[in-house]
């Protein structure tokens, strides 16, 4: 049994329909973490419950499992932070309760990023239905991410992510909506590099805009990604021009999407 000198971390709330899938992912990896942190985000108590039960199940002497609850909901960011901090591991890679990784997510990052000594990665997803990932390519291509691109679109999802735990930035405190948008341009503008391996790892197990859940609502959504530009803005990481422009790329971007799920009438 091999394992890499990672740390996963999962927020949890109210999901235990979905928790054992995702814990499945990780326990069937091909080389497992070092450390699971769950941090449930103050689910009710039959959830916790439950939680705790299907946890039992996944006992490891040689994985560290560490459960941590909240005593009040602050939202995923708040609970991303938390085990991020209690984490111990080289690596931490997050994983939401809902989603799912190819069985050899961790092997095959954590190998690039020891064998390339990089300090960010993250890969494709995919939310189409289904079990397997059929679009898997063996290939260990990367690709830099630029920053004038991640400002004008998001270009990889949370659970893609493997990062160095001792970045020193953090996800902001109780923000619901495009929490790890405003975290990626952060880090990217603290000058860290982040490289995109050309690999379909991780399964959304529904899509990321007009479907269930917080990326449902495509207006708390755009709100999010305006807030995050002003935070940019006034700890003077972007300037003001810069600001404009993407106040009014995200109204426009939001619109065609809002034109795109429900028409118009």
């Amino acid at each position: 049994m091999k394992f890499a000198n990672v740390s996963v971390v999962i927020p949890y709330y109210n999901n235990s329909s979905t928790i054992s899938r995702t814990l499945s992912s990780i326990y069937n990896q091909t080389v497992l973490p070092k450390e699971v942190i769950v941090v449930d985000d103050n689910s009710k108590k039959n959830e916790n419950k439950k939680l705790k039960n299907i946890l039992n199940k996944y006992n490891n002497k040689k994985i560290n499992n560490i459960l941590i609850c909240k005593k009040k909901n602050s939202g995923p960011a708040t609970a991303r932070n938390i085990g991020w901090n209690k984490s111990s591991c080289k690596y931490i890679a997050f994983l939401d309760s809902d989603d799912s990784w190819h069985i050899k997510k961790i092997e095959l990052q954590y190998n690039i990023m020891e064998k390339n000594k990089l300090s960010f990665t993250c890969h494709y997803s995919t939310n189409k239905y289904s079990n397997t990932f059929n679009n898997y390519k063996n290939n260990n291509q990367l690709k830099k991410i630029s920053l004038l691109k991640m400002l004008f679109s998001n270009q990889f999802t949370t659970p893609t992510v493997m990062l160095l735990r001792n970045i020193n930035l953090r996800f902001e405190d109780k923000k619901y909506y495009t929490e790890d948008y405003l975290l990626w341009l952060e880090i990217l503008i603290s000058g860290t590099k982040m490289y995109l391996i050309k690999k379909t790892l991780t399964y959304l197990h529904k899509p990321s805009i007009g479907f269930s859940g917080l990326s449902k609502n495509i207006n708390a959504m755009r709100k999010g990604e305006l807030e995050s530009f002003y935070t940019l803005f006034k700890k003077k990481k972007i300037n003001k021009f810069l600001f404009y422009i993407l106040v009014l790329y995200s109204h426009i971007k939001r619109f065609r999407k809002s034109i795109f799920i429900y028409g118009i009438k």
